[in-house]
């Protein structure tokens, strides 16, 4: 019984933090050797990264979320990453307010570009 309790509140728990990420965008800028101000587009299971300036793709890759990380692999995009290689990044929110952190990515263009950003909540705004 115990055990059915700790995994149902286990569940209950992290679906709001799951919930935070699927289906929002995040402005912010990312880093590296081509720095530009960009949106997260965190969709159910594929992350879209797009500039700004243009509304071009950057970036378009599959993600997965435990606690407050998530992991990333390249679907297609300007990155020198292949599209075997997983990047791990932590994540905070506090209200509107996003700061991802590498944790492990052997990928130095997309390590580069998002460790230590900020990132900004968009409401109303779907694509």
């Amino acid at each position: 019984m115990k055990k059915i309790i700790f995994v149902l509140l286990a569940t209950f728990l992290l679906k709001p933090v799951m919930a935070q990420l699927k289906n929002t965008r995040w402005e912010g800028a990312i880093k590296g050797d081509n720095p530009r101000n960009t949106i997260l587009d965190f969709k159910k299971d594929t992350l879209i990264l797009y500039a700004t300036s243009n509304n071009e793709i950057v970036e378009t890759m599959t993600y997965t979320i435990n606690g407050e990380t998530f992991t990333v692999k390249k679907i297609e995009g300007q990155s020198d990453c292949d599209n075997t290689t997983f990047g791990k990044y932590g994540f905070e929110i506090k209200g509107d307010k996003m700061l991802i952190k590498l944790i492990s990515d052997v990928c130095n263009d997309r390590s580069s570009a998002l460790d230590i950003t900020n990132w900004t909540k968009l409401k109303g705004h779907q694509k």
